[in-house]
């Protein structure tokens, strides 16, 4: 990790190419460190920042086997999508990496001006919660591993497609659970308004050795409107719209 770290590091602020290349140049490893390497000379030191956010935020986010992944998880991929980055950045251009870089640096500007406890996105998610219910949660061993399964209340005013769920898995006289986890699923037919149903998926992760009677709660984090749009989209779903959506939780 600290090896990709330090050749990032290095890649943008040591021995500025001659060319000033606008555009990353993939055609090889060593053209695409003097593409980049030509595009960091002469900026300002505020703008050298933004284009490292953006260089590494682009390097991981745009390699494929680390879409989806989020937080801690996506650390695993740094090392490999730095090694992909010429491919995964050819033809990208110096002001695209500058201005995802500007979008980093002003999200986390806006952050730490926002007050405290002022959080849309929980206010968001407290509204969801308590417009879609989730009840019944269990989680049954079967012939080929686990499956949970939960009811699903819809009280919004239009269809969801998708949920995303938070669970945990507890058992009586332990007070570490034996699972935390989350899952996103697509419901075929989707839930209507006033609807409920049930919905169902496997648990292949599961720790074998947990016991059959488990205790399990169940919370939802974000739904997926009849266009698969995340009403919430803190985190991306794979086959889920890239857009977020414009309906409201009322």
């Amino acid at each position: 990790m600290r090896l990709c770290l330090f050749a990032a590091a290095w890649l943008l602020f040591s021995h500025p190419a001659l060319a000033q290349d606008q555009v990353v140049d993939g055609s090889s490893t060593e053209t695409y460190e003097r593409s980049v390497k030509s595009m960091v000379e002469g900026m300002s030191d505020e703008d050298r920042e933004a284009f490292g956010r953006g260089l590494m935020n682009l390097i991981i986010t745009g390699y494929p086997a680390a879409q989806g992944a989020e937080g801690l998880a996506m650390l695993q991929f740094m090392e490999p999508a730095v090694e992909a980055a010429h491919i995964t950045l050819d033809g990208m251009s110096r002001e695209e990496i500058l201005s995802r870089g500007r979008e980093i640096v002003a999200a986390d500007n806006s952050s730490h001006q926002q007050p405290q406890g002022a959080d849309p996105t929980e206010d968001l998610r407290t509204c969801l919660q308590a417009s879609v219910l989730v009840t019944n949660p269990s989680i049954e061993k079967g012939s080929y591993g686990r499956t949970i399964s939960m009811d699903v209340t819809n009280n919004l005013t239009w269809a969801i497609a998708g949920i995303r769920v938070e669970y945990i898995a507890m058992s009586e006289g332990r007070s570490v659970p034996w699972e935390r986890d989350n899952f996103s699923l697509s419901i075929s037919g989707g839930i209507e308004p006033g609807e409920t149903r049930t919905i169902r998926t496997s648990a292949s992760l599961f720790p074998s050795d947990a016991p059959e009677e488990l205790i399990t709660t169940a919370s939802v984090l974000d739904v997926s409107d009849p266009l698969e749009r995340q009403l919430i989209k803190d985190v991306t779903v794979i086959g889920w719209a890239e857009e977020q959506s414009s309906m409201n939780c009322d």
